[in-house]
């Protein structure tokens, strides 16, 4: 196997109203695994600060009364369709509960 054949290939969902920054402890690994080579596509709604190598969607910050999730959510399933069609993803990383149940309806 190469080099190449090795790289991760990451699909990150991260919904904060916090800053995005290095300092992150979320964000830290992801940051440290596409320094090294990995590609690494992150949904996100937060204030983005220094992104580093790590492809960003962010997400429009609609509120929603019922459910504070959902905007974000649903904005993630079209964005994750989009980059699983142009990309081969091999793991999907989310931090909350409910964002699992966007990777289950994303599998094949």
């Amino acid at each position: 196997m190469t080099q190449k054949d090795k790289r991760i290939k990451l699909l990150a969902l991260y919904q904060s109203k916090r800053e995005i920054t290095p300092h992150n402890r979320f964000v830290r690994p992801l940051l440290e695994l596409s320094n090294r080579g990995h590609e690494i596509h992150l949904i996100c709604d937060g204030k983005i600060v220094s992104p580093h190598n790590v492809v960003l969607y962010p997400t429009r910050n609609l509120c929603f009364p019922f459910i504070p999730s959902f905007p974000f959510l649903l904005q993630s399933f079209f964005v994750s369709l989009k980059i699983l069609k142009k990309n081969d993803v091999n793991v999907f990383l989310c931090y909350r509960e409910e964002d699992m149940m966007l990777g289950w309806l994303l599998s094949e």
